[in-house]
């Protein structure tokens, strides 16, 4: 069985990659679940590692600044 990696580092990582996705490429680009990159993304923005831009389906996911100082 391969490795489990965290939901929330495979999404830091392609916002790293991409610098800003929305929840559907997010869900493509890592072919998980959507309910856990959901969670994974609302955990984020409550670390203040990820912010939303944008509203509705076309909401869009970055990493904050504070992603970067980290």
């Amino acid at each position: 069985s391969s490795l489990s990696i965290p939901s929330s580092l495979i999404v830091l990582s392609l916002l790293r990659e991409h610098r800003r996705l929305t929840v559907v490429q997010l869900c493509d680009f890592s072919h998980l679940e959507h309910r856990r990159i959901v969670s994974a993304v609302e955990n984020l923005v409550e670390a203040g590692l990820v912010e939303g831009v944008g509203s509705g389906s076309s909401r869009s996911y970055m990493l904050s600044a504070r992603a970067y100082a980290g």
